[in-house]
């Protein structure tokens, strides 16, 4: 445990896990799970030996982890077409590479600095294509239960935008 970004709570004492949950016509259920090892733990091999950790586990990111996790549940044979992450996933190119190049679709929040490409060329920052939309292309949609009530979003579906888009290929996502 240390003072790390946990997501929602922010920074606080805890350990962070990663999951890979799996949801489908009948049903969700999460079908694996990891404990995030921040660098300072994982660079600590007393301090590992004492909390029971195996030596053979090192720092990986948390992009790795996930990367591990659906690599392994694609070999396993479950069946999958996309993906759904929250922006520390949706940030990072490697995380989307892995993606495409398993042959999935996703969808994964990013930050307001992410750079979307328009025209294959162009780069522009999410908060500010997302600025200039109409309100009518906000659609807001209930994600479930939070601490402080329910989790709210705004999506809007940009087709002739960026759809399957991503500043890393050029644009040329399309699985």
């Amino acid at each position: 445990m240390q003072r790390q970004y946990t997501g929602t709570a922010a920074i606080e004492n805890s350990q962070v896990r990663v999951f890979l949950g799996y949801a489908g016509r009948d049903g969700h259920t999460l079908i694996d799970r990891r404990v995030y090892l921040p660098a300072s733990w994982a660079d600590d091999r007393q301090r590992c030996q004492a909390a029971g950790v195996p030596d053979e586990i090192g720092f990986a990111t948390r992009c790795e982890l996930a990367t591990d996790m659906i690599t392994a549940a694609l070999d396993a044979g479950v069946p999958a077409g996309r993906a759904a992450a929250d922006e520390a996933y949706g940030n990072s190119a490697t995380f989307r590479a892995h993606l495409r190049e398993h042959g999935l679709g996703y969808v994964l929040a990013v930050s307001r600095s992410h750079l979307v490409p328009l025209d294959g060329k162009t780069r522009v920052r999410a908060d500010r294509i997302a600025a200039d939309l109409p309100a009518s292309a906000w659609q807001r949609r209930n994600a479930g239960a939070g601490s402080k009530g329910p989790r709210l979003y705004d999506w809007a579906r940009l087709d002739d935008v960026c759809t399957n888009a991503d500043p890393d290929d050029g644009g040329r996502h399309s699985p």
